[in-house]
């Protein structure tokens, strides 16, 4: 059977009080360094990427990675101008790494944990030549034929990289309308017009290039990066994906001014039954588009500010740079978490009753702790596996402090990264507790991605650095609390291609009491499916849940799936010793039908 995944954690035993994170990057076969072609010139580009994706391309029930890389900026520069050296002969460009951990655990089917987790490079192999100045990454079935391909952000030309199912890639960037020349940041695949087709949205940021670089200052004078502020905002691009395997350009159905993207994600926000776009904008409002279906295509209007989430507290538009939607509080609906520059504190945007939203990052104990750094990749995930969920936030600067040695680091962006425990429902800031988080020296840290990169029913992560190392980060709680998991993946029919139900929302029942045990824990009662938001990247679609098997009540796990068409169906999957431990899969029209309610 193959093994795929929403997880669902069981366990007796007591509940770690940190994750127990363990930096695997040497032996993981992942050898990737970033390289942003600096010269001392302090071209804007340099510090924006860089990203990457995790999918299983090859279909085995792993999870493998790509990376984006970057390149020389200056045409009248060489390699060796390079501010940070790059090795000679060895070739820039993205790479694709697959995940062995599936074989090897094959071999080894009564201790699966001991196979390690292990990646092999095959690029090459794969026919990906992606050389671009990368940025970031997204992964999903764009043609509906059961394979996921891969979409590459660029400081320049975007590039489609299509699966042929055969471990190959060609690029179809051309032929299928989704060549972009902006100056990308990130994307979401999800179906905007509700036909089974993905769509694409592309966040595109600033009118940046190396002609019309400028040159700006630190307080004391000295030469730094500018600010997004000195370049003018890119629109943002819409493909709508056709029945003929080809997108339109429909970018004029979003409303203007452009923002200066760089996030955003997909979810049903006005609770329609339509998916809507919510964007992370760098020194701009950022947008709320919620989409109308009509006959000729969806139709977006910006109602951020309407519903709150365009400015902080007190009506300021903030350097928004990564983002995630999540149910943190358990109580049915989702609130949003974006990052910010330094002295921008990050904004929890926590939707009420009303079903508005309110800036409530101080009372949920996020606003101060994050005064002093500049934060980019994010995510909500169950990090220490108690049931509810807690942040994992990247950071490091993009502007020089005044008075930096930069003789002795020619680049001294670097800042810890940091963990925010759910403690209670308040966020408590616990990076000391996971010391492998920063790996000793902090980093320019981008993006954060998420996934059971072992299918051990606990969450991984991969910390991508600008001008670094990527780390590998393999989670032990699961091993070492001797729990049990159950897992799900949820997927539309296989007429529509059997692909990930990217834009479907997962409805579950309230937990019985024995789930919160003595921490009042609160899971969430709804879990968007998908792989979006973030920063420049794209991140594992399953979803994790924890229950108590000491609990007699819990014999089910029931909960219903609103998919992208709009139509819903309920499901109960039975946790006993035939079901934990493994993943199943949840398709669409096997469960049972939910009827409308009919409106008078």
């Amino acid at each position: 059977m193959r093994l795929l995944a929403l997880g669902l954690l069981v366990s007796a035993g007591a509940v770690m009080a940190a994750p127990s994170l363990v930096d695997v990057t040497k032996t993981s076969g992942v050898d990737f360094v970033h390289f942003n072609g600096m010269t001392g010139r302090l071209y804007y580009a340099e510090t924006v990427g860089a990203g990457g994706a995790l999918l299983d391309y090859d279909n085995d029930g792993d999870l493998d990675l790509f990376l984006v890389q970057g390149h020389l900026l200056g045409g009248d520069r060489q390699l060796s101008d390079a501010l940070i050296a790059w090795p000679e002969g060895q070739p820039l460009r993205d790479r694709l790494f697959r995940n062995d951990h599936h074989a090897r655990a094959a071999a080894e089917p009564a201790r699966p944990a001991a196979a390690g987790l292990h990646f092999t490079d095959v690029t090459e192999t794969s026919g990906i030549s992606s050389t671009g100045y990368g940025i970031g990454a997204s992964a999903a079935d764009v043609d509906n034929d059961g394979d996921i391909d891969l979409y590459v952000l660029n400081f320049g030309r975007n590039t489609l990289w299509l699966n042929q199912g055969d471990g190959t890639f060609v690029e179809a960037t051309k032929d299928t309308g989704v060549d972009d020349p902006s100056f990308s940041v990130a994307a979401s695949f999800t179906d905007v017009d509700q036909d089974h087709r993905l769509d694409l949205y592309v966040a595109n940021y600033v009118n940046f290039s190396l002609v019309t670089t400028k040159q700006c200052l630190t307080a004391r004078g000295e030469k730094d990066y500018c600010g997004p502020g000195a370049f003018k905002p890119q629109a943002d691009s819409l493909f709508i994906n056709q029945a003929t395997g080809t997108f339109r350009n429909q970018s004029a159905r979003l409303p203007v001014p452009a923002g200066a993207g760089m996030g955003v994600l997909s979810a049903d926000f006005d609770t329609n039954g339509s998916v809507d776009y919510y964007v992370a904008n760098d020194l701009n409002p950022n947008q709320m588009l919620l989409s109308t279906l009509a006959k000729d295509g969806p139709t977006f209007s910006d109602e951020a500010l309407l519903y709150g989430t365009a400015l902080n507290k007190d009506g300021e538009a903030e350097a928004s740079m990564g983002l995630d939607a999540a149910d943190f509080d358990g109580d049915g609906d989702l609130d949003l978490f974006a990052t910010h520059f330094r002295r921008e504190s990050n904004t929890l945007y926590v939707r009420e009753e009303s079903g508005f939203y309110s800036d409530q990052s101080a009372r949920f104990g996020l606003a101060q702790p994050s005064w002093p750094r500049t934060a980019f990749g994010t995510r909500f995930t169950d990090l220490d596996s108690d049931g509810d969920l807690d942040l994992v936030v990247a950071n490091g600067a993009v502007t020089l402090q005044p008075g930096d040695d930069r003789d002795k680091d020619p680049y001294p962006l670097g800042e810890p990264n940091q963990f925010f425990r759910n403690d209670g429902g308040r966020y408590v800031d616990a990076s000391s507790t996971v010391p492998a988080l920063s790996g000793g020296i902090p980093s320019v840290s981008r993006s954060v991605l998420t996934g059971d990169l072992d299918n051990d029913g606990d969450t991984d992560l991969v910390i991508t650095n600008n001008s670094g190392a990527v780390q590998v980060l393999v989670n032990n709680w699961e091993r070492e609390a001797a729990g049990t998991w159950l897992g799900l993946d949820v997927r539309l029919a296989a007429k529509h291609g059997g692909r990930p139900a990217l834009g479907a929302t997962v409805m579950f029942d309230a937990d019985p009491p024995a789930v919160r045990a003595a921490k009042q824990q609160r899971p969430p009662r709804i879990v968007r499916v998908h792989n979006d938001g973030g920063y420049a990247s794209a991140v594992d679609h399953r979803i994790l849940r924890r229950i108590n098997t000491t609990d007699q009540t819990a014999q089910h796990l029931r909960f219903a799936v609103a998919w992208p068409d709009g139509k819903r169906e309920n499901f109960a999957i039975p946790i006993g010793p035939d079901t934990v431990a493994r993943y199943h899969r949840i398709v669409q029209g096997t469960g049972a039908a939910v009827k409308p309610v009919a409106t008078p």
